[in-house]
């Protein structure tokens, strides 16, 4: 039953109006002082996900249910009605909604196959039967309805979930890195090429692009699927070789700029395809292998290792507290990871 749970929570994940609610609310740091007064229990689809892989809604999917519910509550109760976040917390619910009804319908319909089918009643004469073997046949009977249901709910616990989620919190972490670094200045708006007297820029660069509009984009969740972004982030790079002459101060930049962002997203687009097919396994294999290490000093060697290998996985909180988000980590990284803590005993 949880498998099918999983697989609606990555698809509510994969869409663009998801971004806001992938991780927990930051109050803090977006200033939302009145945040902890209004909203008593905060959830997220990120706990969600990390409540299902570590068992603790045990096949109950009432409270995986509950759970998803509280988020879509939470942000519109936290909202005005006519925002944005509530309009998308809206449409999210009642997807969630009809999604999870659709769920319920197939476990019923497979708890009811199930069932072993009915004796219908031979039209010759009974023979008479003693109760005593009555007794026995009611027994036996009510024992061979329970079985198959207990057989049904083993097969199903047993299969781990493998979906091919898509994290466009990676979008915006490759961007901001991007975005951070001092020499994308030039990048960060769209080109004024009036003030600048470039009176044949529109002639050369039929389709411009900044970083300030991929960021504003991705965060209205314009972009309906990943290439649509990637698409963007290479037109800015293209526009700025189109525009200035080769190995130029900014087109040494621009072509500088895209070789960095090809890198990170053939990376990205990787762990992608890994998670198809192994991901989801090898991140329980490295949470129950994190739990039974107890020494500060090999923490430390791990984030260590994390913060060289796959830096985007780092995340500080209240510019103190680093920690390390699992589902961020490429395969690779976690193979090296897992390897370190075999060594280690």
């Amino acid at each position: 039953n949880m498998k099918r749970c999983m697989q609606l929570l990555n698809i509510i994940q994969a869409r663009t109006d998801a971004v806001d609610f992938l991780e927990p609310v930051d109050w803090k740091e977006l200033g939302l002082d009145d945040y902890p007064e209004v909203v008593k229990k905060p959830m997220d689809l990120g706990t969600v996900e990390s409540n299902i892989m570590s068992g603790k809604y045990n096949d109950n999917i009432k409270g995986y249910a509950n759970d998803m519910e509280l988020i879509w509550k939470n942000a519109m109760a936290y909202n005005q009605e006519d925002s944005e976040i509530y309009l998308r917390a809206l449409a999210l619910k009642d997807m969630f909604e009809r999604k999870f009804d659709e769920i319920q319908q197939q476990i019923a319909r497979e708890i009811e196959r199930a069932a072993p089918p009915k004796k219908k009643a031979k039209a010759s004469t009974p023979k008479a039967t003693p109760k005593s073997e009555k007794k026995s046949e009611r027994r036996s009977d009510r024992k061979s309805e329970k079985k198959p249901e207990k057989k049904t709910e083993k097969k199903i616990d047993k299969k781990k979930p493998n979906p091919k989620v898509v994290l466009w919190k990676e979008c915006q972490l490759i961007l901001e890195s991007i975005k951070s670094n001092q020499d994308a200045s030039v990048f960060l708006q769209p080109v004024d090429w009036e003030a600048a007297g470039l009176d044949d820029y529109p002639e050369i660069v039929k389709h411009p692009m900044d970083l300030g509009t991929v960021t504003t984009k991705l965060k209205e969740g314009k972009y309906k699927n990943l290439e649509a972004f990637a698409k963007d982030m290479d037109l800015i790079w293209t526009n700025a070789m189109a525009y200035n002459m080769e190995e130029s101060d900014i087109w040494n930049t621009a072509k500088s700029f895209q070789e960095m962002f090809q890198k990170k997203w053939k990376k990205f687009t990787k762990t992608l395809e890994n998670d198809e097919t192994a991901g989801r396994l090898e991140r329980v294999k490295f949470c129950d292998m994190l739990r039974g290490i107890e020494s500060n000093q090999q923490l430390g060697e791990l984030v260590v290792m994390v913060q060289k290998q796959c830096p985007s996985a780092m995340e500080m909180k209240n510019g103190k507290e680093i920690t390390i988000q699992i589902s961020r980590l490429d395969l690779e990284t976690m193979d090296s990871l897992m390897k370190h803590m075999a060594k280690q005993g």
